[in-house]
């Protein structure tokens, strides 16, 4: 009798968390964009060139000094495509301003691997790039993205082509030989 009582009492109820799934939503991604604004100076780029997007590359220029940057900011980007992929309806795009776009995130994401070749933070890419992937529409970005994904595999061993498959079909390509 006294484990039943036990059990109950660390399963939370339906009651103990009335809070609407709108406000969770809302201030969880607001604690999101506090990190991002506040971020210590070391993990804030060094060097940005938001539009410079070229034939070379189709995503953003993003440089930082330390691994812990890398990762930590790929990661916030991940989580703000998770956060905006189960966005409340009510919640309107243009009220959460530039980082309401998910292409813009998944350009970021994209983009700071690029830049930033440390082992260390391109296996953790894999996953972040594979949510950044499923947003990209363009041919190039496909391969672009699809090249970075074999880079990372043989640079650092990390398997990425289980997740560059998945991709491929996201993208409707029957095999990796139709990006070429």
């Amino acid at each position: 009798m006294a484990q039943v009582r036990l059990q109950e009492a660390e399963t939370p109820s339906l009651e103990q968390n009335s809070e609407p799934f709108i406000h969770r939503w809302h201030s969880l991604w607001t604690e999101l964009q506090d990190w991002f604004d506040d971020r210590p100076e070391e993990m804030v780029e060094v060097d940005s060139l938001e539009n410079a997007h070229s034939q070379k590359s189709m995503f953003p220029f993003i440089l930082y000094a330390a691994a812990c940057a890398i990762s930590s900011n790929q990661l916030y980007h991940a989580s703000c495509l998770l956060m905006l992929d189960m966005k409340p309806a009510s919640i309107k795009l243009r009220d959460l301003g530039q980082r309401g776009h998910a292409l813009w995130h998944a350009h970021r994401i994209c983009g700071i691997s690029l830049t930033n070749a440390h082992h260390g933070c391109l296996n953790n890419a894999i996953q972040p790039l594979w949510l950044a992937g499923k947003l990209l529409s363009h041919p190039a970005e496909h391969k672009m993205l699809a090249n970075l994904i074999k880079k990372i595999e043989a640079e650092t061993g990390w398997s990425g082509s289980w997740r560059l498959r998945n991709l491929l079909e996201v993208w409707g390509y029957a095999n990796e030989d139709q990006l070429y």
